[in-house]
């Protein structure tokens, strides 16, 4: 059984017929090109109408225009976010324009134009940020220093003697390589020729098609190309061994554009039919083809999520305004347990009654398995019961109530939760709060009361059931990716007592608790020979509630725009989708004690990777609840 995960390793292959589709009315004219900055939180759009507009994309996928760029003379036929600054951009105007217009857009400011020799047909930025290419009709690539904004070679292919030799009659697309040691230029001639950078000397030709190359788009990874053509063929490469390894046929027209997924798992190819089509590279499945009202000449998917974006028709409203349009493709979030079937599973998901942990729920029932989830409130959890039910949900569903700020109500509600559960093939530690200044019943202070000693103390309560259960079982730990912000753990101030206390800092510390006890208890499961796996994991950062006083939503946009290393806002669906990915998929087999994000086995800080640490939390903690237990 494949598992997938919308964020990064989707292995399910849904039609393109079935994805979420939408239109964004971008500018008055139509659209000529499309890009997402490098953190995937923008969306930039070029048009005939002489302007760009940026678009924000929140985690729900709403786009909101922040702001209109003007300065061009001529419609906008190319732009290029900078590789790694996510306000800087670069664009070109269509004919009339011989230069290149960066701009920043904090401030919608063009910060400088740059003359350039002929009508420019496109331009691409090194991936170091330190140069950009430019070429032109006359088949002539400048390089630019961005850093000094001067043009500081010109390589023309037709009349220097060192470039003729290669046979070059026109340049359609250029590319840098990932290391920018290396130059791509798209031929007529059906090749594409590899050059060394920055003297530009012949290295490789790869013929792939009869016909011009029209188009070219590189995995993340730059380990593969894919190159499309005038003869309908989009040939895809493996860059180091240089040869043509898949070709496409499907399309019946000229290839315009092909992009890959951030994951490089889809490859997008557009034509002039006109014509979308989408295949998982993954599976090798086809993913069908989408008739489209007109034929774009880009194809741009976001850095962070399966979103797809290109140019659209236009069209006009009643009153005869026209508008250019952007088409827009999501891959279903609900495919994260696609095909996959938990008939006879049970779950016991802590917190399940909002955000996440509804997700979490949904997803799991929806497959079939039976789940009982937590709430401190059970009229909220019966709510969701009834709206899950009603949705169609296969599997059973049953609230339970549980305070986890409460040793006592969780040892005395602990029988009924087993009672429910007969047995636990997944136990999701989903619950979590960010709190001011307040104490659990016992005194903790109530982050890491909550989220760590709660946790703690209801894990272990039904550990002995899943020791001796005859079944394999996981155990999967909501931490985040805020235990990165977590600088100590000393022992003996868990409770922030002797350090001033702020709510963000004992919030990371209780993230940096749930990592570690979830790694202390895989090497204790491991080392006892015990059928259980353990798994920590950063669901994103999440617009639901987190703690009363704010909402996530508000919190969570401060701290993405604080924290550079914080990823794009997601929705509960897709935060849901690492949980439930870490319970049941098993790619995961043998790996417990990993740490996931997006659906993939990831890194933690330096404090997250201390086993000495972990045990030592591990006997704190322990102490801290038995002495808890006897006042």
């Amino acid at each position: 059984v494949e598992h997938s995960c919308p964020m990064t390793v989707a292995y399910a292959d849904t039609p393109i017929a079935e994805w979420k589709r939408k239109e964004l009315r971008a500018h008055r004219r139509k659209v000529f090109c499309v890009g997402w900055n490098e953190d995937g939180r923008r969306l930039a759009t070029g048009s005939h109408d002489e302007t760009m507009r940026v678009w924000s994309c929140d985690e729900a996928g709403i786009f909101k225009q922040e702001m209109e760029m003007r300065g061009h003379q001529d419609a906008v036929s190319r732009l290029a976010w900078h590789p790694t600054h996510p306000d800087k951009l670069a664009s070109l105007g269509q004919l009339t324009e011989q230069s290149v217009r960066f701009w920043d857009t904090r401030s919608g400011k063009n910060t400088a134009t740059l003359p350039t020799p002929g009508i420019n047909l496109s331009l691409v930025w090194s991936p170091d940020a330190q140069y950009m290419a430019v070429n032109n009709l006359d088949d002539v690539v400048s390089i630019l220093d961005v850093r000094r904004m001067k043009v500081v070679s010109k390589h023309n292919f037709k009349q220097q003697a060192s470039m003729k030799s290669l046979g070059i009659e026109c340049i359609f697309e250029i590319a840098f390589s990932k290391d920018s040691k290396h130059f791509y230029l798209a031929t007529d001639a059906g090749e594409v020729e590899v050059l060394s950078f920055p003297d530009f000397k012949p290295e490789r030709t790869m013929k792939g098609h009869v016909s011009r190359v029209s188009c070219m788009g590189f995995d993340p990874g730059h380990t593969r190309m894919a190159s499309g053509g005038m003869d309908t063929v989009t040939s895809l490469w493996d860059l180091e061994e240089g040869i043509c390894t898949q070709t496409f046929y499907d399309l019946d027209q000229a290839i315009r554009g092909v992009g890959f997924s951030h994951d490089g798992q889809y490859l997008a190819i557009v034509s002039e039919e006109p014509a979308l089509e989408v295949v998982n590279l993954r599976t090798g499945a086809n993913l069908g083809k989408q008739v489209l009202r007109t034929c774009p000449v880009d194809v741009a998917w976001n850095p962070r999520r399966h979103i797809l974006a290109f140019p659209g028709a236009s069209e006009r409203d009643g009153s005869g305004a026209e508008h250019g349009l952007v088409e827009l493709r999501y891959l279903p979030e609900q495919d994260v347990v696609r095909g996959v079937d938990l008939t006879g599973k049970v779950a016991v998901v802590t917190g399940g009654n909002a955000g996440i942990g509804v997700e979490t729920v949904r997803a799991l029932a929806g497959a079939g398995a039976d789940v009982v989830f937590t709430s401190r409130n059970v009229e909220a959890g019966n709510k969701v019961v009834d709206r899950l039910q009603a949705e169609g949900v296969k599997g059973k569903l049953t609230v339970k109530q549980l305070d986890l700020a409460s040793l006592n109500d969780i040892q005395s509600r602990v029988e009924a939760i087993q009672a429910a559960a007969p047995v636990i093939d997944y136990l999701i530690l989903n619950a979590g709060v960010l709190s001011g200044p307040a104490k659990t019943k016992e005194g903790f202070e109530m982050s890491i009361g909550t989220n760590h000693i709660g946790h703690f103390h209801f894990t272990k309560c039904l550990l002995p059931k899943l020791k001796k259960q005859g079944r394999p079982a996981r155990v999967v730990v909501l931490s985040s990716r805020a235990h990165f912000g977590a600088r100590d753990l000393p022992m003996d101030d868990l409770n922030w007592e002797r350090r001033r206390y702020s709510a963000w800092p004992a919030y990371n510390a209780s993230k940096l608790c749930n990592l570690l006890f979830a790694k202390e208890l895989a090497r204790r499961t491991r080392e006892a020979g015990d059928d259980i796996e353990v798994f920590a994991l950063h669901p994103g950062v999440i617009g639901t509630s987190l703690f009363s006083g704010e909402s996530l939503s508000n919190f969570a946009v401060r701290i993405a725009k604080a924290i550079p290393f914080f990823p794009l806002l997601k929705s509960p669906e897709q935060g849901a989708a690492t949980s439930v990915y870490a319970a049941t998929s098993p790619e995961l087999n043998g790996q417990s004690g990993a740490y996931l994000s997006d659906c993939k086995v990831t890194g933690t800080s330096v404090l997250g990777q201390d086993a000495n640490l972990a045990k030592q939390l591990w006997e704190k903690t322990e102490e801290m609840i038995a002495g808890a237990l006897r006042s």
